[in-house]
């Protein structure tokens, strides 16, 4: 049973989600992988803490997003997604660098809409 004002279900999932076949998969489960990411935000955050940049812990986190988009498999389908992954994050924060440098009336209103819409 749905509530009339917000669709949603009362366990609070939306019908569509509560449907949904969601089981664990201990198979798709790697140490291995978990430990690269581990590893590679680590690196980078003692890095950090040694040098006090201010910029590292947000190499940080792209480090770990791109263990996470990392599709895993042979070479050649690894290279195109994590290629493209680096050119449009190049892309969206040289875009934010540059207008950052504007007045906050025009950089505030950017940020919230690419905040809102994405």
């Amino acid at each position: 049973m749905t509530s009339r004002r917000t669709g949603r279900s009362p366990g609070g999932l939306a019908p569509a989600l509560a449907r949904l076949p969601i089981v664990r998969n201990l198979r798709a489960f790697s140490v291995a992988e978990g430990v690269r990411a581990a590893l590679s935000v680590w690196v980078i955050m003692a890095a950090n803490e040694y040098l006090h940049l201010p910029y590292l812990p947000v190499a940080a986190l792209g480090a770990l997003w791109t263990c996470l988009c990392d599709p895993g498999g042979p070479v050649g389908r690894r290279v195109p997604a994590l290629l493209s992954f680096s050119g449009i994050g190049a892309l969206i924060m040289s875009g934010f660098g540059l207008i950052r440098g504007l007045r906050p009336a025009v950089a505030l209103p950017v940020g919230t809409c690419w905040k809102r819409f994405w």
